[in-house]
């Protein structure tokens, strides 16, 4: 069966294995987040996701990167491949629309600024956001994200930055006929890369 509900999966790219959360854009809430090997989520994770879910139903957000004019290792150039081979896998699906956002949009839209801010300072405002993880008994709106690390923390932050923007109408939902961004209404800097 075919999901026609709104659901973002965030991705945050790593050199062997990223971080994704699947988020209920309607309902306000995480429904998975894992923090899985790279192989596995380009040939079974995502794949099913594109199987459930319809193309203007799902938005995948996939984290890219900024250069700073500093040298770098191969665990970012092998973390661009992984970023360009699932922006592939979704694109030939038929999921035209894409985003790809920076971790500086995240710390501008959420925390008000795009540098000196860390993991830590994420996890702490998505907290203040939506709750705490809570117990295994009684668990909180972030639970799910509890145990798998700053990678799955940092796609729950792709997925709340994109639906801040959503909110002030600085981006907008695939099909969306009041598409504001499109009909040339002025967008800041923050606003992320939309493919089509």
């Amino acid at each position: 069966m075919i999901s026609s509900c709104r659901h973002v999966l965030a991705i945050d790219p790593g050199q062997r294995k990223s971080g994704w959360v699947l988020w209920d854009v309607d309902v306000g809430s995480v429904l998975a987040a894992e923090h899985t090997d790279n192989v596995q989520c380009r040939e079974i994770v995502f794949p099913w996701f594109m199987q459930r879910y319809d193309t203007h139903a799902l938005l995948p957000i996939i984290e890219t990167m900024r250069s700073y004019g500093k040298d770098v290792g191969i665990s970012v150039f092998e973390t661009c491949f992984w970023i360009g081979r699932f922006w592939d896998m979704f694109s030939c699906a038929g999921f035209h629309t894409l985003t790809l956002m920076r971790q500086d949009h995240v710390g501008q839209v959420l925390l008000g600024r795009n540098r000196r801010f860390n993991n830590g300072d994420i996890r702490k405002k998505l907290i203040e956001m939506y709750g705490a993880p809570g117990t295994k008994k009684t668990p909180g709106a972030t639970a799910l994200l509890a145990g798998n690390g700053g990678h799955t923390w940092q796609a729950a932050a792709l997925a709340a930055t994109y639906l801040e923007l959503l909110k002030s109408g600085q981006a907008y939902w695939p099909g969306d006929t009041n598409d504001k961004t499109k009909k040339g209404a002025p967008t800041k800097m923050i606003a992320p890369m939309i493919f089509d």
